[in-house]
Protein backbone atom coordinates (compact mmCIF):
# COMPACT_ATOMS: atom_id res chain seq x y z
CA UNK A 1 0.00 0.00 0.00
CA UNK A 2 3.10 2.39 0.38
CA UNK A 3 4.38 2.07 -2.63
CA UNK A 4 1.12 2.21 -4.71
CA UNK A 5 -0.12 5.26 -2.93
CA UNK A 6 3.37 6.63 -3.17
CA UNK A 7 3.23 7.56 0.72
CA UNK A 8 6.64 8.95 2.18
CA UNK A 9 5.40 11.06 4.90
CA UNK A 10 3.61 10.17 8.43
CA UNK A 11 0.98 13.04 6.96
CA UNK A 12 0.60 10.54 3.76
CA UNK A 13 0.03 7.50 5.90
CA UNK A 14 -2.64 9.78 8.27
CA UNK A 15 -4.33 10.82 4.99
CA UNK A 16 -4.48 7.70 3.56
CA UNK A 17 -7.52 6.26 3.91
CA UNK A 18 -6.92 2.25 2.54
CA UNK A 19 -3.23 2.34 4.78
CA UNK A 20 -6.27 2.21 7.71
CA UNK A 21 -8.77 -0.26 6.34
CA UNK A 22 -8.70 -3.20 8.25
CA UNK A 23 -11.26 -5.30 5.92
CA UNK A 24 -8.15 -5.21 3.11
CA UNK A 25 -6.28 -8.09 4.91
CA UNK A 26 -6.10 -9.50 8.13
CA UNK A 27 -5.30 -7.59 11.54
CA UNK A 28 -3.26 -9.17 14.22
CA UNK A 29 -1.42 -8.46 17.40
CA UNK A 30 2.36 -8.47 17.48
CA UNK A 31 2.12 -11.95 19.56
CA UNK A 32 -0.04 -13.72 16.68
CA UNK A 33 2.32 -12.01 14.37
CA UNK A 34 5.21 -13.45 15.70
CA UNK A 35 3.46 -17.23 14.99
CA UNK A 36 3.25 -16.35 11.12
CA UNK A 37 5.33 -16.95 8.42
CA UNK A 38 5.97 -13.88 7.55
CA UNK A 39 7.34 -12.45 10.50
CA UNK A 40 10.51 -10.77 10.14
CA UNK A 41 12.87 -12.54 7.37
CA UNK A 42 11.15 -15.68 7.52
CA UNK A 43 8.82 -14.19 4.65
CA UNK A 44 12.40 -13.94 2.51
CA UNK A 45 13.13 -17.20 3.45
CA UNK A 46 9.69 -19.05 2.13
CA UNK A 47 9.66 -17.10 -1.25
CA UNK A 48 9.60 -19.93 -4.26
CA UNK A 49 12.57 -19.65 -6.36
CA UNK A 50 11.52 -18.95 -9.86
Amino acid sequence: LLSVNKIETTEQAMECGSLWDTSNGRVLCRECHLNTSTWGFRSVSNQKKV
